[in-house]
Order: C-alpha cells, then structure tokens, then sequence
C-alpha cells in the first residue's frame, strides 16, 4: 500500500489545496499547499509545503528549483544524486587573441562530480540554487516531507548530460509526459 491510499491522504486532499503531478499517466508527486493564511508568518516570499512522493525520479535528468528549500524527512526517505554549481567561466565572443573588444557572450557553470547521500525520517536536506539532483525512494509506499522554500530567484530546470541548462518550459513538461492536477479544499 503506498501512502497515496491511506485515510490521512485522502483526508489532506479534501481539505487542503494540493497539485498532483503525473509523468506518463503515473502519480509522481502529490504537493499540498500549507502556507495559507500564515504566509505573513513565514515571509511573503516563501511557501511550505507537505510533498507526498509516489515514485522516484531513477532515471530522469536531474533537475533544479527556482529558490533555496530545506526539506524534513517525515517518512520514507530517499538516496540523493546531487551535482553542485562550484564555479563558473566566462564564454567570450572573441576569445583569440583576447584584446580589449573581446566580450563575455554568456557564463557557463561549472559543476562538481555526483555525490550521494541517504535521507531518513528526520533528516534535512537543504537545496541550494545551482543544485541539481534526484531522488530514489527507500519505500515502495513513497516518501513524505516537509519543505519550506525560499523566495523564488529564477525558473527551474534540467542538467543535460552535456551539462548545459535545459530551462523547464511548456513544451519541455509535455515532452517528458508531465502533467499537473490541482485540487482546491473547500
């Protein structure tokens, strides 16, 4: 039995807004939103969630968030893949020889290697921006946490194998089969 059919769940969709995502037809993660009414508490900009996830996310690209986050392992609990932004190099328009008109076009990231890590039930995991990572789940029943972001800086994204930034679009939810549903209690 996952977590998705329990009574508690069942319960919490009924009475507090939530969005489920699905990849492929398949629930992936159900997000229920707790800020509410205490948003002046926690700061206009941030929001905490309670996040039920129902698969993992083995074998996709790692992804981003938009904000910093610090997540509470409440069940479950899940092995992290994470790459690190560590630094960064300037892409010049010109770069040979490099004289006074040769100009930064962009600047490209520079990523540190994987590491892994297990969370359990009362671990934190904190995210930074530039973290891009990925989550496979201990329990066949899922994983619940509870996450608390930071005020959103930019959009989210992939890490290609290439290592470039694949920005998450429209087109891109759609290509990987992702799809969002929301609930609202009344």
């Amino acid at each position: 039995m996952q977590y998705r059919d329990t009574w508690w769940f069942r319960a919490l969709k009924r009475v507090i807004p939530n969005e489920t995502i699905s990849i492929s037809g398949q629930p992936y993660l159900t997000r229920f939103f707790l800020t509410g009414k205490y948003r002046r508490v926690l700061g206009e900009h941030r929001h905490l969630f309670l996040h039920v996830f129902h698969t993992s996310d083995t074998g996709r690209e790692l992804h981003d968030h938009p904000y910093t986050g610090t997540s509470l392992i409440l069940a479950g609990g899940y092995r992290e893949e994470r790459r690190s932004v560590v630094d960064s190099e300037c892409v010049l328009a010109n770069p040979r020889p490099y004289t006074a008109e040769s100009r930064v076009v962009s600047v490209r990231p520079v990523f540190g290697p994987v590491t892994v890590r297990d969370y359990r039930p009362g671990s934190i995991n904190r995210l930074g921006l530039g973290d891009f990572h990925r989550t496979d789940l201990h329990d066949p029943k899922g994983a619940v946490t509870l996450f608390l972001t930071g005020k959103r800086k930019r959009d989210w994204g992939f890490l290609d194998q290439r290592d470039r930034f694949v920005a998450n679009t429209d087109r891109r939810v759609h290509a990987t089969g992702a799809t969002r549903s929301r609930a609202r209690s009344n």
